[in-house]
């Protein structure tokens, strides 16, 4: 017969080996000088990724036409910022969810802009 816990236990320990959250980061290449354009297609980008829920976003806007926005995602965050004048951004997705999530986020960027270096690696 199991013992009943006690508050002075520890708490159970969750084994499953997959990380809690997982990170895709990806620098990008191409033309990043029209703000809303980017913007919106990166709300879109998130809004298309199965297993995402999108719950607000905000965005700072920097003189050189350069952008750093955060969308809070019901599994995380994502955020972007660009560097217009050097043709280069960043993305990143934070996320508990599937991988088919992080996949889809990856997929939508190299569809809109070069892929330069990322630490998520889609599956086929």
């Amino acid at each position: 017969m199991p013992t009943a816990r006690k508050d002075s236990d520890p708490p159970e320990v969750d084994t499953d080996e997959r990380p809690l959250v997982r990170v895709a980061a990806v620098e990008l290449g191409g033309d990043f000088s029209n703000r809303e354009e980017v913007w919106y297609d990166f709300l879109a980008l998130l809004n298309a990724v199965p297993d995402l829920t999108v719950l607000t976003s905000t965005r700072f806007d920097f003189t050189n036409s350069g952008i750093s926005g955060i969308v809070i995602i019901g599994e995380s965050h994502a955020a972007i910022h660009t560097w217009p004048e050097r043709q280069r951004a960043y993305a990143l997705l934070a996320s508990c969810s599937s991988d088919a999530s992080l996949d889809g986020f990856v997929h939508g960027l190299t569809r809109r802009w070069t892929v330069l270096a990322s630490t998520w690696h889609p599956k086929a």
